[in-house]
């Protein structure tokens, strides 16, 4: 279970389906599935028949996990990045130089520095205290508030997707409140840049003027033979062409 739109709305989904669990790392890459384990000895021909909808239902099991993380976590951390208005700064001589409400900024060592007890006392609903003080003390929520802090002293407009893809998450989740009568636009979320237009599908291997049909090696050949090598075809991207990924850089111990 997880914390979905509001405080008090819980996701409660039950999955039917029996999954073997993969290591984290195996999900660290795009495409990663969950494999869907086999409740009876089907025969060979059955299991090739089913295995692109069983690769395709674990796949949507996986994203809907995904999704509920996404959801839970983009509720916890909604008032993480929180700025002042141009209203408080106006009104408070002490804010007019912050931009940030739980970044603090040390001016004397040009740094920046995530306030965490300030974030539990006003930055998230009391009840997720308790889960969120463990939380704020893990290592991992450590790295996500320094790739943060580097960020902020950099002062590059260079975001990281994976900074810019949550914290818009965070906009258009409040976008979504009836309460906000001006949205805020979520252009990372909305560009359709790499959205897949085309599909390119290669041609079978090639088996002309090969002495026999099948090869079998002892180990990988040391050296592959140049002459049958074939004239290498020139394909369009089947998205559109953009900058390259922003690279996050650690400097801090």
């Amino acid at each position: 279970n997880g914390y979905g739109g509001g405080a008090s709305h819980l996701i409660t989904k039950e999955i039917d389906h029996s999954l073997q669990l993969l290591p984290i790392s195996n999900f660290l890459t795009s495409g990663s599935t969950i494999q869907s384990t086999s409740q009876s000895d089907e025969s060979s021909s059955s299991k090739k028949k089913n295995s692109s909808a069983d690769t395709q239902n674990a796949e949507s099991i996986f994203r809907e996990i995904q999704f509920a993380f996404l959801k839970f976590f983009t509720s916890i951390l909604e008032n993480y990045a929180n700025k002042y208005t141009d209203k408080q700064r106006k009104n408070d001589p002490e804010l007019r130089h912050k931009e940030y409400v739980f970044f603090r900024e040390n001016r004397q060592v040009q740094q920046y520095e995530f306030e965490r007890e300030r974030f539990l006392d006003e930055g998230i609903d009391s009840k997720f205290r308790p889960w969120v003080e463990k939380l704020v003390g893990t290592q991992i929520f450590a790295a996500f508030c320094q790739e943060r802090e580097e960020l902020l002293e950099r002062q590059s407009d260079a975001i990281p997707f994976e900074i810019q893809y949550f914290d818009e998450e965070l906009i258009a989740k409040k976008n979504r409140s009836t309460l906000r009568t001006k949205k805020i636009k979520t252009e990372f979320l909305d560009d359709r840049s790499l959205d897949v237009k085309s599909v390119f599908v290669a041609n079978p291997p090639n088996l002309n003027d090969l002495d026999q049909s099948s090869y079998v090696y002892t180990t990988f050949p040391q050296q592959l033979k140049t002459s049958r090598f074939g004239a290498i075809r020139k394909i369009q991207p089947p998205w559109s062409t953009r900058r390259d990924k922003p690279a996050l850089a650690r400097t801090k111990s």
